[in-house]
């Protein structure tokens, strides 16, 4: 398994900051928490409350809340 670069992962994010916003707070999202592609893109506006938000697993037998 390959691992991305301090550098690389730098660069990933200056590009996606600066081509779509949306993208860059995901990306950040994910690196942040450790977060899988399917549970970033599964969190919705009304999971997050009080800078908190629900993460369930992948295979939804599981959920915690996470501290933003």
């Amino acid at each position: 398994m390959e691992y991305m670069t301090k550098d690389e992962l730098g660069r990933l994010l200056r590009v996606a900051k600066c081509e779509n916003q949306l993208h860059w707070q995901m990306i950040l999202t994910g690196f942040y928490f450790g977060l899988r592609v399917s549970e970033v893109t599964a969190i919705l506006g009304e999971d997050v409350q009080d800078n908190r938000t629900k993460r369930t697993a992948s295979s939804g037998e599981r959920s915690e809340i996470v501290k933003f």
